[in-house]
């Protein structure tokens, strides 16, 4: 009796399906169009108009010792670069558990589905809501954003053999 052990192969995953390698495609045509447009374009005008429509053109957002005064105008950076820092703290640990289990699948669908939440959502922050709303929900985007990406790409080496990895990515 023979096991999958001693077929050449048996264990390899099902490379360079025509399927896989569209589906994979598609997505990141997806997460292209929404980094591009969406996250760059669109959210950084709204989240500043926001924060200038409650604060003033160049108000005060919020100070700290730390950070000196935040103004309207760098709202929107200042959401940027604190989801990038969180970015820098959840990302390994997420690769790591989407890697070490099967789950991964799962976990995409997830932080997908929180991200589109989290974008859809910004049209509903408004005068009766605080503009900091709009930027707790950009972090979260941006959060999710990162997550997508990496999830996204650790399913590569499983869709395409080593020399194709170069020409479907």
């Amino acid at each position: 009796m023979t096991s999958s052990r001693d077929v050449p192969g048996a264990d390899e995953p099902p490379w360079n399906s025509p399927r896989e390698v569209f589906g994979w495609t598609m997505y990141t045509w997806a997460f292209h169009g929404f980094v591009t447009t969406v996250a760059t374009v669109m959210l950084g005008p709204y989240v500043t108009g926001l924060a200038q429509s409650a604060v003033g053109a160049n108000g005060p957002v919020f100070s700290t010792a730390l950070l000196s005064r935040i103004t309207a105008k760098g709202f929107f950076f200042y959401c940027v670069s604190l989801s990038v820092f969180l970015q820098l703290f959840l990302l390994p640990v997420l690769g790591a558990i989407a890697d070490g289990s099967r789950v991964k699948k799962r976990l995409l669908a997830i932080t997908a589905a929180v991200g589109s939440a989290s974008t859809c959502l910004l049209f509903f922050v408004g005068a009766p809501l605080d503009f900091r709303w709009g930027g707790y929900l950009f972090v979260i985007a941006n959060l999710s954003l990162g997550a997508t990406s990496v999830l996204h790409n650790s399913f590569l080496p499983e869709i395409a053999s080593p020399d194709r990895r170069d020409a479907v990515s």
